[in-house]
């Protein structure tokens, strides 16, 4: 069974036999790892590259965006980081612990206990009010029934969905529905990690705005790794991974990589550009 292994903790190796080999000299400050990490899809008749000799590190308290351009990989990385998907070679370390080893039932107890996922995808129960929805997972931890409702109420203010607790998915707008998916999220505060997969993408402009604040403010205490194809959103992030063809070309906090006019610099400002002819600016 896999251990609730806090941050911090001197455990180092989770090897062969699903046993936790201790390190005592090292405590983890490095949340995430990925060596030499390769992603291939092969077919009798082609190969394709997916990821392609990616490495990165990831500190614990870290605000880390991926980005680059549509089929460029971000969204396999992710779900590799997230334990959805296997590498066909290299290494994913999470919190001082070789993911490598483990099997399915190990990643799966791993992931509920380390890794908190949006999706761009709602993945919501239409028969179940907002209230329920929210307070579905606690169910299943079997947290009571006063907790869970006290728990599932205050993260819905957060996300400003606190007036349409006894709406139904089908009532509610695509934002708020992305709204929805967050506080649930939200309820997972022991998780060492939140993974935001386009969690701001194609939704109203208010609930975009809401939700980014809400991200931002998870990042003040928590390692939080972003997706997201529109730049402004990746801005204040702390280090910024821009993808191509499978491979990281740039790397840096946002004024870094402007100063590079690199990839990145180019299609932020082509970016910026649309939005403000959008807004009726000077393109």
């Amino acid at each position: 069974m896999v251990r609730n292994l806090p941050i911090g903790s001197t455990y180092k190796e989770y090897n062969n036999n699903g046993q936790f080999q201790p390190c005592p000299q090292q405590t983890i400050t490095i949340i995430i790892t990925l060596t030499n990490l390769e992603k291939i899809s092969r077919t009798k008749e082609i190969e394709t590259v997916a990821l392609e000799n990616v490495n990165l590190t990831v500190n614990k308290g870290e605000f880390l965006s991926i980005m680059g351009p549509s089929g460029c990989g971000k969204s396999t990385l992710l779900n590799i980081i997230g334990l959805l998907d296997a590498p066909t070679s290299g290494t994913v370390e999470i919190a001082g612990i070789n993911t490598i080893n483990m099997n399915d039932k190990q990643l799966a107890e791993f992931r509920n206990q380390k890794l908190g996922f949006v999706f761009q995808s709602f993945h919501l129960i239409n028969s179940l009010n907002v209230l329920d929805n929210v307070e579905l997972p606690l169910l299943y931890r079997k947290v009571s029934a006063k907790e869970r409702r006290e728990a599932a109420v205050a993260v819905l203010e957060k996300v400003g969905l606190s007036h349409r607790m006894r709406h139904f998915p089908t009532q509610l707008s695509g934002g708020q529905c992305q709204r929805l998916v967050i506080a649930r999220a939200l309820l997972r505060s022991d998780s060492a990690v939140y993974i935001f997969d386009e969690a701001a993408s194609n939704i109203d402009v208010e609930s975009e705005e809401l939700i980014m604040n809400v991200i931002h403010n998870l990042a003040k205490t928590k390692t939080v790794l972003l997706i997201s194809h529109r730049l402004a959103n990746v801005v204040k992030s702390d280090k910024i991974y821009f993808l191509k063809d499978g491979e990281i070309k740039e790397s840096g906090k946002h004024e870094e990589l402007m100063s590079q006019n690199g990839a990145y610099s180019h299609l932020y400002e082509s970016q910026m550009a649309l939005e403000n002819y959008g807004k009726g600016g000077v393109a």
